[in-house]
């Protein structure tokens, strides 16, 4: 029980402040709750980091440690405690209590295992440890054979109630012990009046199975089932189709009694669904240099969101700021939420290109009611296992002493809100971002409402292309006053100086500076804690400016079918150009970061256009990158990034968006001891779950993405158009690009509102169902 010793010296510390360095961080602390990372990620991390650094941990604690020791080691005291608590409250937890640390004294092995698996005072307090877990393992494992079977918990020291920004600490305790009665006795032994020191235990819960997990068990159960049985049955259709042709046995008419069950059965097959996933085959009308975009867009994802979950996670989160501080190349991660943005641009301008096409064959019209119903049934399915194994598989799989603080709040959360994820409409309700149900799914919920409106500027563009045109651009300039203002109103800095302060803070508290040397005599900006979150970064008003610049692209990818011709210094100069310009929207603050100190932050209106300006931007240069890739003018870039290796990956990107923060949560929460920050550990880390999602991704693939747009097309058929006569039609961008391959049929050339359009099929499969799009355009899901 000596683990409550430093405990106690070091939050009861917590109330004595500097006033002059608790002025100038308070003008700082509601900035970090405004960087754009969901607030799942680092917030409450950071937030465990600046209530540390408010409070002086480091003196007179010798002597106060000295007299709790004398105070936990005598039993008559702890008798006391027990007396004075057990009326009205259950005995039993603290007699066991009492009876463990009587035998811890009398030195009993059980009881000393007890003692010796909870957590206790580590070095690197200077460096931000703050995480003392103990030996979660070791503490399960204690028992006298009779009454005391034992479990770990984890006890939050913190300035506030129920809250988990503390010092969080290991204890073992009695099993029957509630997190309540844990609560109280911890309490009782540091602070009983509440006046500095309030304790919150968290407790893991034994895994129920209650209706949900039955059902969910069933409901993959089933699935699997399905895909073993369409497997088994592809395998026989190949036996039989092979020993027909063997005999030379006619089976027209048997196949065609049989065409609707076997295209079910298959649908599920991992065969079929695997040989269509690795397809490489370079189909025409596709812009295959967007596969290359997906993959390392969800990349960059993935690396961003592996740093920041493990802020929270790290026994030198000082080591963690100093880094981010010393090197300019974190500005990669630290920005990695431009990689949401080339998501929006990319399902835009496929929506736009691919929409275009298809009403172009059928006559300008467009099936908008099929349209939305085939979006929906798409995603929604694969969004809603998804939150099945948040909510049940991941209690069953996340086990260490982290899971009750990193896991459990989320579980109850998705309990209660998992509706607003099926409806899309998570981006607004609850209005608390930090209360959302997989809080990475505020994007799809935007990029559905960009979709529900994507029929009006497809008729526009197809229709009044200059009216189309006019309208989206004063949606991209009403987006972006819109960021601005916002901006303005809540204090909202850019992430890369609101991230760089926080890290800039917690570095120089480390080295107990009595002074931040500020050189401004303004204040920082004012706002509260999730209005970057709740107002800005998860509204579509303010991110649909991307998406427009992605539907601009496609209309003049549609338009032009590529064959955009550019002099050479003109191209020459645009790569220079853009490539300046994206890389400024990165590494632009860096100097700043890396080399002012803090409150010598830019004016709010300077950052609030950067805000403003900084998305759209970005979109524009992948704009140009596509049209010149598409165009015959990205050499070597579009060479790679049209590889056929990523073709597979690209088509994966939906399902490894939706899996890999819960691959990151197994990862971190499941650990026995806090994570240790550095940079080839956060490597591993990093390529361990961009493999291990992408793993898991392709299950999820194979039991419910493929088998649902199987079954799309068996219920929605494409229509077969009359055959016509032969015309070779084909578009070549330098063998890149959007090829439009040999067709058998007669091209009728009309003119539609001042462009040339042409009533063109795919020579293997064309864009069916309106906007269905298939694997080769998986990135409109995302």
């Amino acid at each position: 029980m000596k683990y409550f010793v430093f405990v106690c010296v070091i939050t009861m510390k917590m109330a004595i402040l500097t006033p002059t360095d608790a002025d100038v961080r308070s003008e700082f602390r509601s900035n970090i709750y405004k960087h754009p990372y969901p607030s799942y990620l680092p917030q409450e991390a950071m937030g465990n980091l600046l209530h540390a650094r408010e409070h002086n941990f480091y003196e007179d604690s010798v002597e106060a440690t000295r007299t709790f020791l004398n105070s936990i080691a005598n039993p008559e005291i702890l008798s006391e405690i027990f007396a004075t608590r057990a009326e009205g409250d259950e005995p039993t937890c603290y007699g066991l209590v009492l009876k463990t640390v009587l035998a811890t004294i009398a030195g009993i092995p059980y009881a000393r295992q007890i003692d010796d698996s909870s957590g206790r005072e580590e070095s690197g307090l200077l460096r931000g440890n703050f995480y003392w877990l103990g030996n979660y393992y070791e503490c399960f494992g204690a028992t006298n054979g009779k009454d005391i079977t034992t479990k770990m918990c984890t006890a939050i020291f913190a300035v506030g109630p129920n809250t988990t920004i503390g010092l969080q600490l290991g204890v073992c305790f009695p099993d029957i012990c509630t997190e309540k009665e844990i609560d109280v006795l911890l309490q009782t032994l540091v602070d009983p009046n509440m006046t500095t020191i309030h304790i919150t235990t968290r407790c893991p819960k034994p895994v129920v199975f209650d209706a949900l997990n039955i059902t969910t068990i069933v409901i993959f159960s089933l699935l699997g089932a399905f895909v073993l049985f369409g497997t088994i049955y592809e395998v026989y259709f190949i036996i039989q189709r092979h020993t027909r042709r063997e005999t030379g046995e006619n089976e027209g008419e048997n196949s065609r009694q049989l065409s609707v069950l076997s295209s079910l059965s298959m649908s599920f097959s991992a065969i079929k669904n695997t040989n269509t996933l690795i397809d490489v085959t370079q189909k025409d009308g596709n812009i295959h240099v967007l596969n290359g975009l997906r993959f390392f867009s969800m990349t960059w994802v993935i690396l961003g969101h592996t740093f920041s979950l493990s802020l929270g996670l790290t026994d030198n989160t000082v080591d963690f700021a100093d880094f981010s501080l010393d090197y300019g190349s974190f500005q990669v991660i630290v920005n990695g939420v431009l990689a949401v943005d080339s998501f929006f641009f990319l399902s835009g301008l496929l929506v736009a290109y691919l929409g275009l096409r298809e009403m172009t064959k059928r006559g300008g019209k467009l099936n908008v009611p099929l349209m939305y119903l085939s979006r929906y049934l798409r995603l929604t399915p694969t969004l809603a296992l998804t939150i099945l194994v948040m909510v049940s598989i991941a209690p069953m799989i996340v086990e260490g002493p982290l899971e009750p603080v990193a896991v459990e709040p989320q579980i109850d959360i998705c309990r209660k809100y998992w509706w607003t994820n099926i409806l899309y409409i998570n981006n607004f309700y609850p209005e608390d971002f930090a209360f959302s149900c997989i809080p990475w799914a505020w994007y799809l919920a935007n990029d559905m409402q960009f979709y529900l409106l994507s029929p009006l500027f497809l008729i526009l563009l197809y229709s009044y292309p200059k009216v189309g045109l006019g309208l989206m651009g004063g949606v991209v300039l009403a987006s972006s006053a819109i960021v601005g203002s916002l901006s303005t109103h809540f204090g909202v800095y850019p992430n890369s100086l609101v991230y760089g302060f926080l890290m800039r803070l917690i570095s120089q508290a480390a080295s107990l500076s009595p002074t931040f040397n500020s050189t401004r005599s303004d204040p920082a900006p004012e706002g509260g804690g999730n209005d970057y979150f709740s107002d800005i970064y998860t509204k579509p008003w303010c991110r649909i400016g991307v998406y427009m610049i992605g539907m601009a692209t496609g209309y003049i990818l549609f338009v032009t079918k590529g064959k955009i011709r550019m002099q050479k210094w003109f191209v020459t100069l645009m790569w220079l150009a853009v490539a300046a310009i994206e890389l400024a929207v990165i590494y632009g603050w860096t100097g700043t970061v890396m080399y002012s100190d803090i409150g010598d932050y830019p004016s709010q209106n300077l950052a609030s256009f950067y805000n403003a300006v900084c998305r759209p931007i970005w979109a524009f240069g992948l704009s140009w990158l596509t049209i010149a890739c598409v165009s015959g003018y990205g050499g070597p870039i579009n060479s790679f990034l049209s590889w056929k290796f990523f073709i597979p990956l690209s088509r994966l990107t939906f399902c490894a968006y939706l899996i890999h923060p819960i691959v990151l949560t197994y990862m971190y929460a499941s650990r026995e001891f806090e994570l240790h920050f550095a940079l080839n550990i956060m490597i591993y880390y990093f390529l361990a779950t961009l493999l291990l999602s992408y793993g898991f991704a392709y299950l999820l693939h194979l039991i419910i993405e493929a088998p649902v747009g199987g079954i799309q097309k068996i219920i929605f058929p494409s229509k077969k158009r009359p055959e016509i006569t032969s015309e070779k039609c084909k578009t070549e961008m330098n063998g890149d690009a959007v090829v439009v391959g040999q067709m058998n049929r007669h091209v009728d050339n009309v003119s539609v509102n001042g462009f040339a359009s042409s009533s063109l099929r795919s020579e293997k499969q064309g864009i069916e169902n309106a906007i269905v799009l298939e694997d080769a355009t998986v990135i409109d899901k995302l």
